[in-house]
């Protein structure tokens, strides 16, 4: 997690399917809870892949 003033970014991966998902979360007011404010999924290279298909790959279908 990388935080910079009132935005955080966390960043998941899956080494074996090469799925980077970078989300990114905003305060809106400060000490409020943070919210998902764009979600970017991609692979190591740097090439853009479906998010959906790539939160699959990250997170079991069930929960989400």
């Amino acid at each position: 997690m990388r935080r910079e003033d009132r935005t955080q970014i966390m960043q998941y991966l899956d080494e074996d399917a090469d799925c980077v998902l970078d989300v990114f979360l905003y305060e809106p007011q400060p000490g409020t809870h943070f919210r998902t404010q764009y979600i970017e999924a991609r692979n190591r290279a740097g090439e853009t892949l479906n998010q959906q298909g790539c939160m699959a790959q990250l997170i079991p279908q069930a929960q989400w």
